[in-house]
């Protein structure tokens, strides 16, 4: 699990790249923790090593038109002729942010027993808006 300033880092990072690609006319609901890459800067200095930031791949499959990546098999697909709506770039943003502040990939549709870090406190979502 990554302590919750990265989680709030990255985690407005990909609601940035997110929002880029629905600008372009492209789903994001195939964000998941497999295609967020964390880059560090070309130089390596100790400051510029503070500064790393995100990249999401695999946006490219919407264009292919093949189904989103999904680790939890509950997530809902779109039937043919449906489009994908911000429901599912919600839900997929969801997915990945419980797998950066927990470290565990989801693997149920409903949580018995949240295992967050204590530190989380109430709600991680202030910590990224």
């Amino acid at each position: 699990a990554f302590p919750l300033s990265r989680v709030a880092l990255y985690g407005r990072q990909v609601l940035e790249a997110m929002r880029y690609l629905r600008l372009c006319g492209l789903p994001a609901c195939g964000v998941h923790s497999a295609n967020v890459m964390l880059a560090a800067p070309l130089k390596s200095s100790a400051s510029e090593a503070l500064k790393m930031h995100c990249k999401v791949s695999e946006f490219e499959t919407s264009l292919l038109g093949l189904p989103a990546y999904s680790a939890l098999f509950a997530r809902p697909r779109p039937a043919a002729g449906f489009s994908f709506t911000v429901a599912r770039d919600v839900l997929a943003f969801g997915h990945l942010m419980y797998e950066m502040l927990t470290g565990s990939e989801l693997t149920e549709a409903q949580l018995a027993t949240w295992e967050a870090e204590p530190e989380l406190g109430g709600c991680a979502a202030r910590a990224i808006l």
